[in-house]
């Protein structure tokens, strides 16, 4: 199992008003509501090598008012480096000028997935075994031609996505091909993997 803890958030650019559940908290090294989340604080844990990318793909998604899917490494305020992949959302209904935010931050560092986790839903972190290897290694490659995905990155989005949809790895695989593979999914990637998160949250383009 790749996956660890998956932290959840809400962001208004404007206002800088930021919403951090229990575990996003744990993942940057501090207790629940210890700190007052920001955007200079989002800064300060990306790690330097990542910081770049990691602003590059959040500035741009929210001119864009799109999705974004960034694969990156933050250190907590104890100094432990993660491997993460950040996954934000346009928050719906909402004009362009306000451009809120929503979305996962997804523990993939080597390990995690046998990490004491939090004390929610014991037991929702069973994954079923691959049993579609080739689906799964043709929706992997899709994901780095695509997203720009690391193999353990996509495997780790893959096996995330299975748990919280209730389905096996298979057909979360066979999703993600088949959203990729309509016209409009090769043209807007981003928003073709949103359909296969969230699909309730923003139908598909029609062109």
């Amino acid at each position: 199992m790749r996956v660890g803890r998956v932290g959840t958030y809400s962001w208004q650019p404007r206002t800088d008003r930021w919403t951090w559940n229990a575990t996003m908290f744990r993942l940057h090294g501090y207790e629940p509501e210890a700190v007052t989340p920001t955007r200079s604080l989002w800064v300060a844990h990306k790690h330097p090598d990542s910081l770049d990318h990691a602003r590059e793909a959040v500035d741009e998604a929210c001119r864009s008012h799109s999705t974004y899917v960034c694969e990156h490494r933050i250190v907590a305020f104890d100094g432990r480096e993660r491997e993460v992949v950040a996954l934000g959302f346009p928050t719906p209904d909402t004009p362009r000028s306000s451009a809120g935010r929503r979305g996962y931050l997804i523990d993939v560092t080597p390990g995690a997935g046998e990490e004491k986790l939090d004390p929610v839903r014991p037991g929702w972190w069973s994954v079923r075994p691959i049993r579609d290897e080739e689906a799964a290694h043709h929706a992997l490659a899709a994901l780095d031609e695509h997203l720009h995905l690391s193999p353990e990155g996509g495997l780790a989005l893959l096996e995330w996505l299975a748990v919280a949809r209730a389905r096996s790895v298979d057909a979360v695989a066979g999703g993600v091909l088949t959203a990729l593979g309509e016209p409009w999914g090769s043209r807007h990637p981003r928003r073709a993997l949103l359909a296969v998160v969230e699909p309730d949250l923003l139908p598909p383009p029609d062109r």
